[in-house]
């Protein structure tokens, strides 16, 4: 799974927690499933502890990875083998990504 809403926006603390949290049901639910989450924050600062904690053992495994940048498009993310699922924020680029 990809998650991916932009260059531009910053979730709030509270609305990555809500979805690490939900994140965190969908894999225990799933056991194969790994995250690949693009979040942007201010430079330097640390991920939130309450958000690593929200995702339990899927953190503690490395099952979820969160980057500040992908190395490559988001688009040849997409092509890539067993990706299953693309998370975004509905904006016109994202949107003509995912549905090649």
């Amino acid at each position: 799974m990809i998650i991916n809403f932009g260059s531009h926006i910053a979730l709030k603390e509270r609305n990555c927690i809500s979805l690490a949290t939900g994140l965190a049901i969908a894999l225990q639910k799933y056991p194969n499933l790994r995250v690949l989450w693009k979040l942007k924050r201010a430079h330097g600062l640390p991920l939130d502890e309450n958000l690593t904690t929200s995702l339990g053992s899927a953190w503690d495994s490395g099952r979820v990875k969160i980057v500040e940048w992908f190395d490559i498009s988001p688009a040849q993310l997409l092509m890539l083998p067993g990706v299953v699922a693309s998370v975004h924020h509905g904006g016109a680029n994202s949107y003509f990504e995912t549905s090649r």
